[in-house]
């Protein structure tokens, strides 16, 4: 009795992601933090995504002081475009059309089911689910939105989505973002397309924005103080609780988070990692979405091989194309690097001291884990909010270096082939230790302290979700 007391008394938050892993990996983190905090934490998805989470979540539950283990509700996904992953990563393009935002529809019937059956006393979903608003109402449960990016790239959107530049026709001529506190130029060919051309979704998710209790980032307040003053000026109540990522602190953590691990990772891989001298490696990876031509990636294996630097390279497939089809075995073998296929434990990678530059699609999740690695980075964006993100890495904390001029497009033959020569030249700017790397190094070293500082006791990010969690239960003693 006394148990089922206490339980009654604890906050109980649903978490509720989009199916995508930069989106629901750092959810699984927040519901992690959240539990540490001693908030009762339930995870909804659908069963396929199960089976990617419930190995983290089995190991946290087994593993973690608190007696009260993160629990995770299944539904199921009615409609047939998810087929067969449920998940966007299994797509051929990662495009997130209407229709696809309308197949997510199909999951507020049996969410609402769930809220009737459990009634939890807040809500954290994903912006992209744009009728959890209206499910959140009808039961007056808090709502908080979850962004899978940073402040910086919000604001960004935001200001460009009310000031498009001029359309002369030139997408390749520079402007600069208006309103902001660094020299931003960009090009209209970077743009994504929700910034150019407004749609229904994107105004279902400003409008769901505005209608939150609140706003929940996975941010900290060192790494994006300027622009998180604009954002509380014009936003919800804002509370920056990152890096997450931080929340993985042994080797099986990082090992199980996110998938089903890679095709060739193993204790191999670490111990050739382990051979390696100190900040002699390149990471390369570009997200579970990132996928190119495989003219592009000769391009990329040749410019790898041609810096001289040993390497990590985790490869997607392309279209249906298997490894071997454009990179024989033995020629595989015969590279100054190891080439994976699938999902890799990135944290657990990065934070390896023989990593001494990533290069990356410039996902918010990989930003940030490069940071808390202390690891500069060579930006390669490909589409969505990765190009403002890498501005936000090479011209306001100036921790990495771009590769090329590039376009911003989900489908691979639209966008501009980066040479050999593109490549090598950024990956030496990065890894050769002249003055700009040293500078790098410094820079990304002190971000790393902060980050950890901020999710210490008594950081800002630990006292954010403190305050977030005393507001609610206020919320959920006043409501009884």
């Amino acid at each position: 009795m006394a148990v089922c007391q206490e339980n009654r008394h604890r906050l109980h938050i649903f978490f509720l992601p989009f199916l995508a892993p930069g989106h629901m990996i750092p959810m699984v983190d927040m519901a992690r933090r959240f539990t540490e905090h001693g908030v009762k934490s339930t995870i909804v998805t659908t069963p396929l995504n199960v089976l990617r989470i419930q190995p983290s979540i089995d190991h946290f539950n087994n593993s973690s002081e608190n007696n009260w283990p993160i629990e995770i509700l299944q539904i199921k996904f009615p409609s047939s475009y998810f087929e067969p992953g449920e998940n966007v990563s299994s797509f051929q393009s990662p495009s997130i059309t209407g229709e696809l935002l309308a197949s997510m529809n199909s999951l507020r019937q049996p969410f609402e089911e769930l809220l009737e059956k459990h009634r939890p006393d807040a809500i954290v979903s994903d912006a992209l689910h744009v009728w959890s608003p209206d499910s959140a109402d009808m039961f007056g449960i808090p709502r908080l939105v979850f962004h899978g990016c940073g402040t910086f790239p919000i604001l960004v959107s935001t200001k460009l989505m009310d000031h498009i530049p001029l359309d002369d026709g030139d997408d390749e001529k520079k402007f600069v973002v208006p309103g902001l506190h660094h020299r931003i130029e960009m090009r209209v060919s970077e743009l994504p397309g929700y910034v150019l051309k407004r749609n229904i979704w994107t105004d279902d998710m400003v409008r769901g924005y505005r209608r939150s209790y609140g706003v929940v980032m996975n941010t900290f307040t060192d790494l994006e103080k300027d622009y998180i003053r604009d954002d509380v000026a014009t936003s919800p109540s804002s509370w920056e609780v990152g890096p997450l990522s931080l929340c993985n602190r042994d080797k099986t953590d990082m090992i199980l988070r996110g998938d089903v691990i890679a095709d060739g990772f193993s204790a191999t891989c670490m111990d050739w990692m382990d051979s390696m001298k100190p900040k002699s490696v390149l990471y390369v990876c570009f997200g579970s979405c990132g996928k190119f031509t495989i003219p592009q990636l000769k391009e990329i294996l040749s410019g790898l091989d041609a810096s001289g630097y040993p390497y990590i390279w985790v490869v997607k497939s392309v279209g249906g194309t298997h490894l071997s089809e454009w990179l024989p075995e033995e020629e595989r073998r015969s590279k100054k690097g190891l080439i994976l296929t699938g999902w890799a434990p990135q944290v657990l990678i990065l934070n390896h001291n023989s990593i001494g530059g990533f290069m990356s699609h410039c996902g918010w999740n990989s930003c940030l884990e490069s940071i808390t690695a202390g690891v500069p980075m060579v930006t390669w964006p490909l589409f969505g909010d990765q190009f403002f993100n890498m501005k936000f890495i090479v011209d306001v904390v100036k921790v990495g270096v771009e590769v090329g001029d590039m376009v911003c497009s989900e489908i691979a033959e639209e966008r501009r082939v980066m040479t050999r020569w593109q490549i090598e030249k950024a990956i030496r700017r990065v890894m050769d230790g002249g003055d700009e790397a040293v500078a790098m190094r410094k820079r990304v070293s002190t971000l790393r302290s902060l980050s950890l500082k901020a999710v210490e006791e008594g950081g800002s990010s630990f006292n954010n979700t403190r305050r977030l969690i005393n507001e609610l239960m206020k919320l959920k003693h006043d409501k009884a």
